[in-house]
């Protein structure tokens, strides 16, 4: 009798395990579908997925030496954006939001002396535990160090770079360069008292005459005063070769005004500046060709719309004020080449005007066309031929 109550008990259970099984495979197809079926319909309802913006167009243009007299530091793929103090997003994106030229990161280590180059040809050297973080203590743990170098007036355009002084005098610049420093935790870095940045300029940009100046914004330029630099010694020992060195140093020496200072030996830096900034910096000089005459450029004024006039022959851009009826320019000379630019992004759409100026610098209503980022970034390198 037991035996038969147990192998009932058997029976039972199994039977129960067989029941539970079919039920499960007869379910589990059911919920596969309605799975499915969920998964295509959400599919459906969202649309494509949004585009990336495309960040190809700036390209290099040439090789520089890879030869560095200090620890060398070879760019490497950009820090997680959690850990760099990246600024608030824009409620509203603007062109300058896409356009403005990528930067290159370099991983140092500030207990030594650093030196990096970036792609353009500009040489940063730092000395060892030179940076400080808010409180004025040295940094000893891995830095990264960003550099933007902006020369070309299609970089300068699309990065939104203006060449005036604190006072809004029209100037003319060498380029524009961004030199950050920040821990891997995002804190920003700043220049220990008493430490300074040695910044070495491209040959083509060594220009006797100009002054380093610094900006939180691109726009409101400070002058930063520049220290003499020796013209030789071991950390300048094996930099790259100039062509007509002799010319230029010739120049420097005889401009005793001149913060923008040039080498005098063979396989030295072209112009090497010294900065106690970090930040936005440029090279200014006064512009000859300045003048007082004004011009309002008819257009139509919104936060869309950005308006430039540039001199290319002079290496002057200005920036439009908006007012009623279009966007106004002071300062200006009565006679010189110059074409006005303007940029506009809207409804996802970025949009160019250019318009040669005529005698006397009457300006026309600006057309605006719609262009793509590669196209824009063409017509403005046409300015500088």
């Amino acid at each position: 009798m037991r035996l038969f109550r147990l192998t009932s008990v058997l029976l039972g259970g199994a039977w129960a395990l067989t029941c539970l099984g079919a039920c499960q495979r007869d379910t589990a197809p059911t919920e596969t579908a309605a799975a499915a079926a969920a998964e295509a319909v959400a599919a459906a309802t969202a649309g494509p997925a949004p585009a990336a913006p495309r960040r190809d167009w700036h390209r290099l243009q040439r090789r520089t030496s890879l030869r560095a007299p200090l620890i060398r530091y070879r760019a490497v793929r950009r820090p997680a954006a959690a850990a760099l103090a990246a600024a608030e997003l824009p409620s509203e994106a603007h062109l300058f939001d896409f356009t403005l030229k990528p930067s290159e990161f370099f991983r140092i280590d500030p207990n030594q002396p650093a030196e990096v180059r970036g792609r353009e040809g500009t040489v940063l050297r730092l000395p060892a535990l030179a940076l400080v973080d808010e409180r004025q203590r040295p940094v000893k743990e891995p830095v990264w160090v960003e550099l933007k170098e902006c020369f070309s007036l299609a970089d300068l355009l699309l990065s939104d770079c203006i060449s005036t002084d604190a006072a809004g005098a029209p100037m003319q610049t060498g380029g524009m360069l961004l030199v950050r420093a920040s821990t891997g935790r995002g804190q920003r870095l700043r220049l220990a008292p008493g430490q300074t940045l040695d910044i070495t300029l491209p040959e083509e940009y060594a220009t006797a005459g100009r002054q380093l100046y610094h900006s939180p914004d691109r726009r409101s330029w400070a002058a930063v005063p520049v220290e003499a630099l020796p013209a030789s010694g071991p950390a300048y020992a094996q930099a790259t070769p100039l062509n007509g060195s002799a010319g230029v140093a010739a120049e420097s020496s005889a401009t005793a005004s001149s913060n923008l200072l040039s080498s005098a030996g063979e396989g030295l830096p072209a112009a090497t500046l010294r900065s106690a900034e970090l930040g936005w910096l440029t090279c200014l000089r006064s512009w000859a060709g300045a003048g007082s005459i004004g011009l309002l450029v008819p257009a139509d004024v919104d936060e869309h719309t950005t308006v430039r006039l540039v001199f290319p022959e002079s290496g002057v851009i200005l920036a439009g004020a908006p007012q009623a009826g279009g966007y106004a320019f002071t300062g200006l000379p009565a006679q010189q080449r110059a074409v006005l630019v303007g940029l506009r992004y809207e409804g996802g759409n970025s949009y160019l005007a250019v318009q040669p100026l005529k005698a006397g610098l009457g300006a026309d209503t600006l057309q605006f066309r719609e262009a793509s980022l590669g196209e824009i970034e063409e017509q403005l390198a046409d300015l500088g031929r």
